[in-house]
């Protein structure tokens, strides 16, 4: 019996830290300094970011988080990243999940983005691709999410 006591006790605090680890909370809130990475050279395998790339703001979605546990209310804007001065191109290969909405009137804006690189479902639901493929966008099967880093209070 003790032995089920003690491996439901170590797995409980395993998941207790994954949960803190998985939305960046204390201890895990902090980022190591990101790399600089070429936009050919993303993949779902890298960390910490800091990419170049042209935003397509036209299909954007805005998304809001309730507060939880520990973890308070926040809104995510979503917009595909292309290739630095891409504006053609439709077939989405990276989606930015970002802390401030973009500029009304903007459709498409040079950025350099920092952040982590998540897999698309840590954040993303169904209506985000719904509303791209609305405006012809097209999405590659392994396509990576890169959250912003959280402004700096």
């Amino acid at each position: 019996m003790r032995k089920l006591l003690l491996f439901i006790t170590v797995l409980l605090a395993s998941l207790f830290l994954y949960y803190l680890w998985w939305n960046r909370l204390p201890p895990f809130d902090g980022h190591d300094a990101p790399v600089d990475t070429p936009f050919s050279e993303l993949h779902a395998g890298s960390k910490e970011v800091r990419v170049e790339g042209t935003a397509h703001h036209v299909g954007s979605f805005k998304r809001h988080y309730e507060s939880g546990f520990m973890r308070p209310a926040r809104d995510l804007w979503f917009w595909p990243l292309f290739p630095l001065n891409d504006t053609r191109s439709k077939l989405v290969t990276v989606v930015v999940a970002s802390n401030t909405a973009p500029e009304k009137n903007v459709h498409y804006e040079d950025v350099t983005v920092e952040g982590f690189v998540r897999p698309p479902g840590a954040r993303l639901g169904t209506a985000f691709e719904a509303n791209l493929r609305k405006e012809g966008y097209r999405f590659d099967p392994a396509y990576i999410l890169i959250e912003m880093f959280p402004p700096k209070d």
